[in-house]
């Protein structure tokens, strides 16, 4: 169903499906964060056994309409509506994943490299971990070492005139370089989104196998963090 957060007298929409039984085993959140144009329908693409799947609606940033989930503007919401949705629902904390397309898929890059304490798993779809606002050489490659304990599931057309390829094949390139887990499909043939339609039987299988299998690492014995730039400060979860 819809639902909203208020804060400082703004509403953020956001729909609920699925969830663990309350007096059950705790369920994995799922969060799906939407394109440019907002709310896209492919929340239900991400529906998974005992998972609460959640999909949160970025508010209008640009004259255009466009939303966007890098600028910083959403930070406060995210995290308000995870610290809402663990209070509310029966959910693993070890499970937590994040998954976009296109602007959602920059979302999940620009979330996984600022917390990646959060996630279990993240799978960025035709997004790219570069943001046009911010210049080519940001985030800096450094920052790339924050991604240690977090497997990544990259997907990306090689003929996408709306968000090039490069950046996403550059960042899978530099997450085998640290030989950090990690998963990248290019389609030969695949603009913005027809191959996400075309293969959607094999981009199931694949990511529910990563949310079956992935947990979060909560306690790794080292941690090397990166921030050369702030954004916003918003106390997490």
């Amino acid at each position: 169903g819809k639902r909203a957060i208020t804060i400082e007298g703004k509403t953020f929409p956001y729909t609920i499906s699925g969830g663990a039984s309350k007096g059950g085993k705790p369920g994995p959140l799922i969060i799906y964060l939407h394109g440019s144009g907002g709310p896209d329908g492919q929340a239900g693409f991400w529906s998974h056994p005992g998972a609460l799947v959640v999909a949160p609606e970025a508010p209008p940033v640009k004259a255009d309409g466009e939303r966007e989930w890098t600028n910083g503007y959403t930070d406060e919401f995210f995290f308000e509506l995870v610290r809402t949705l663990r209070k509310e629902y029966n959910l693993d904390p070890n499970r937590f994943y994040l998954a976009g397309f296109s602007a959602g898929g920059f979302g999940t890059w620009y979330y996984s490299l600022r917390y990646p304490d959060l996630f279990a798993a993240v799978f960025p779809m035709a997004g790219g971990p570069w943001y046009p606002d911010l210049g080519p050489e940001y985030p800096p490659e450094s920052n790339f070492m924050n991604l240690k304990f977090l497997p990544i599931s990259i997907w990306h057309g090689a003929l996408d005139k709306n968000v090039p390829v490069g950046p996403e094949r550059k960042a899978a390139v530099l997450l085998q370089k640290l030989k950090y887990e990690s998963f990248y499909k290019e389609y030969p043939d695949g603009d913005h989104g027809n191959w996400f339609h075309a293969d959607s039987g094999f981009i199931k299988k694949e990511t529910s196998g990563w949310l079956n299998a992935k947990v979060r690492t909560p306690h790794p014995k080292e941690v090397t963090y990166f921030a050369e730039l702030v954004i916003s400060k918003v106390a997490k979860p």
